[in-house]
């Protein structure tokens, strides 16, 4: 199993806490192992005016900015050649369009991947 993860800018690591969350989803969903899967992704959301100073945000809910699109639009790039079977989101605008963007697939938004409220 290969897990890739692209965390905040400012040092955040949410790789532990985001892959807890996508094994659970994942079983969940599919009653399937992680091991017969392949490849997870794990993709923070793209800069917010908020990211920009560094600041978090919780569930204030704030788009992404332009640069957080041209993030995106990047990484989507890079990835043009993945196939997403599986794209699961917060329901926080800044991720789910971020997911859009990167992997041109259907996202399924889970309230489990909802960031802590501040």
């Amino acid at each position: 199993m290969d897990i890739s993860c692209c965390c905040h800018p400012c040092g955040t690591d949410c790789l532990f806490w985001c892959h807890t969350f996508l094994y659970a989803i994942y079983e969940r969903k599919t009653n399937h192992h992680l091991k017969e899967a392949g490849q997870i992704y794990v993709i923070r959301h793209g800069q917010t005016d908020l990211n920009k100073e560094c600041k978090m945000q919780g569930r204030m809910g704030l788009p992404l900015n332009e640069f957080g699109v041209h993030q995106a639009k990047v990484l989507e790039e890079k990835l043009k050649n993945v196939r997403f079977d599986l794209v699961f989101s917060s329901p926080q605008e800044r991720a789910v369009k971020t997911a859009e963007i990167v992997t041109r697939s259907q996202v399924t938004v889970d309230d489990r991947l909802n960031v802590f409220d501040l």
